[in-house]
């Protein structure tokens, strides 16, 4: 309250008085204000633990809440987790492999979301984590025992192949189940092989060889078809084809081991028998049809396969010379030449080239690692090489080519035969050489029978060709040479004394009534001289030609084919021979007794030929 003083009109005592008032009014408000602020003081000190436990109940209250909120969330993740763990538990084959990924995959994303927040609900995770490893177990001895089932049924499968892929792609894990994959399928073709192996046993080259028995055609086979069956798998279940790369690996590997055990006693002891040289030229074979499949069929490269390849063209090289010599080697352990110790020998060596000739592939693959005729001129030299030998000089043929190689590869066994058994009729048995015409003859049958087992052997003869054929006339001429000694030289007389004659009315005085020579027509006015040139020339004739027809008649031809050829060669020979002899003095006047010394007209002749040869 303010009050207003006239400082002129009041005295002094007013003013006193009214300031005493004044005081005592500030002291009242000031007693007031000191009572106010000491119960402001006891109301807060009252006040501050209320508030405390208001806050606290505040706090509990949403701690409450969160709880029941957290409850809340487990009972529906509980419910969840129940729904899970029930599908997780069945089998796979009941509920499906795509339903029961799709339920571990949802487990897995429920497992991550619950983990921070459960942390007190330790049972449940560790429930829950327990059903869905056992689970991914399951996954895994499933996705083993699907890739491990045969191919068929496996195929059946397809649709589950594709699940598994996927499954692992989503978790980042492609790698994962391709490494698998090709391990799987690669054991698989393994254990296939080795079930082949075993009941086919291609590592044996002991006994007999008969092509296609040893079993390597038969293992070759099986490899290929674990090959095509893996890539049929790949395709119907689509997964990337080039995965057959690395499944193949796994099968040329066993494939390699077969092989290897055949290589090391092939490589020590492949001369020790003709078989071996087959054997070998069968593996060749397979492994060139493996070669083909892979690089054309599969289209995969593998560097272990090329190894153990040219590991065998390698040892196959030698072949070519080690064949050749145990050939020659044969012919000379015969003691005594004749019609039944060449037969044998020759029949042996041919049938020998005409079974190396049905590896015509092989051949021609090893032929290439030769140069042309190297087989022939190693040392110690060929004995038949000295002798003579059948080879075309200044030839039209690529003579470098694979080809021509191998058709004078088996032209020279042919010589190697021939000349061989030339050789060893010419060496002295007893008192007396054998005749050359007895020579010729065996010669020409020994090659008769060789050219019979050519005819039958399309590979042999094909490989031969054109070349071959004419070397083999070569050797046909040289012998018929030989064999036709006989002929020959009564067909000599014919001409030798018919020239004679002539040579020598032509170097005297000539009676112009006469006709002589070796040509023209029929002779007439003969001398003296000459009728007795021409008794002497027929008479010798007539002795030749039946001792040539006696000695003919003696031999055991053997085919009635080989008969009628030689009996063509002789007909060629003599039968001009004696029409010009018959022509020129048959009819003429050389003798009174004319059958004496013409014995055959030229019809005669002819038929007797016929007839007797």
């Amino acid at each position: 309250m303010a009050y207003k003083v006239d400082v002129d009109e009041a005295d002094v005592a007013v003013l006193n008085q009214n300031l005493i008032k004044s005081k005592a009014l500030f002291e009242s408000i000031n007693q007031s204000l000191t009572k106010i602020s000491k119960k402001s003081q006891a109301a807060h000190t009252t006040i501050k633990p209320v508030l405390g436990q208001v806050n606290k109940l505040t706090a509990a209250k949403k701690e409450v809440e969160g709880g029941l909120d957290l409850l809340s969330e487990v009972s529906q993740s509980a419910s969840q987790i129940n729904n899970f763990e029930n599908a997780l538990n069945n089998n796979i084959e009941v509920v499906g492999l795509m339903k029961y990924v799709n339920t571990l995959n949802q487990s897995q994303e429920l497992y991550n979301r619950i983990k921070p927040k459960f942390k007190q609900f330790k049972g449940i995770l560790y429930n829950f984590q327990s059903v869905i490893e056992r689970s991914e177990l399951k996954v895994q001895n499933y996705i083993d025992t699907v890739l491990n089932l045969e191919t068929n049924k496996m195929m059946d499968k397809k649709h589950e192949v594709k699940v598994i892929f996927e499954y692992f792609n989503q978790q980042g894990k492609d790698q994962h189940i391709v490494n698998k994959y090709v391990e799987k399928r690669g054991n698989k073709a393994i254990q296939s092989m080795k079930l082949a192996e075993h009941k086919l046993q291609p590592t044996n080259i002991e006994g007999p060889y008969e092509k296609g028995t040893k079993g390597y055609n038969q293992f070759t086979d099986a490899t290929d078809n674990v090959l095509k069956e893996e890539v049929l798998v790949l395709k119907q279940c689509s997964l990337p084809p080039e995965l057959i790369a690395q499944i193949s690996e796994y099968a040329i590997r066993e494939y390699n081991q077969v092989m290897q055990s055949l290589a090391t006693p092939l490589s020590t002891s492949l001369g020790a028998s003709n078989d071996n040289y087959l054997i070998l030229l069968e593996i060749i074979d397979n492994l060139l049809r493996v070669d083909y499949q892979l690089k054309h069929r599969y289209v995969v490269k593998s560097t272990s396969f090329s190894k153990i390849f040219d590991q065998f063209i390698a040892i196959g090289s030698s072949i070519f010379p080690n064949c050749i010599r145990s050939i020659e080697s044969q012919f000379q352990h015969i003691i005594q030449f004749n019609d039944s110790t060449t037969f044998g020998a020759t029949s042996n060596s041919m049938i020998q080239a005409k079974k190396m000739a049905e590896f015509k592939q092989p051949l021609l693959q090893l032929i290439q690692t030769r140069k042309p005729g190297d087989w022939i001129s190693e040392s110690p030299p060929l004995q038949y090489i000295a002798v003579f030998n059948s080879i075309i000089i200044n030839t039209t043929f690529d003579d470098k080519s694979p080809e021509f190689l191998l058709s004078s590869y088996f032209a020279d066994i042919i010589d190697c035969v021939m000349i061989n058994i030339e050789i060893g009729l010419k060496k002295p048995h007893g008192e007396h050489a054998m005749k050359k015409s007895t020579q010729g003859f065996i010669l020409l049958r020994n090659l008769f029978i060789a050219e019979q087992i050519i005819n039958r052997s399309q590979d042999l003869f094909h490989m031969l060709g054109s070349n071959g054929q004419e070397r083999i006339n070569k050797l046909k001429n040289r012998f018929l040479k030989l064999f036709l000694e006989d002929w020959s030289y009564a067909s000599y007389i014919i001409i030798e004394r018919m020239t004679l004659i002539a040579t020598q009315a032509g170097s005297g005085s000539v009676n112009p009534n006469t006709s002589i020579g070796t040509g023209g027509g029929q002779a007439t006015n003969l001398s003296n001289k000459e009728r007795e040139q021409v008794k002497e020339l027929f008479k010798k004739f007539n002795d030749s030609f039946e001792e040539a027809l006696t000695n003919y008649r003696a031999l055991d031809f053997g085919d009635s084919n080989l008969k009628s050829f030689l009996g063509n060669e002789v007909k060629k020979m003599i039968l001009n021979a004696y029409f010009k002899l018959y022509d020129k003095y048959g009819n003429s006047d050389f003798t009174k007794n004319r059958s004496k010394y013409v014995r055959w007209d030229k019809l005669q002749f002819e038929r007797l030929l016929n007839e007797k040869l």
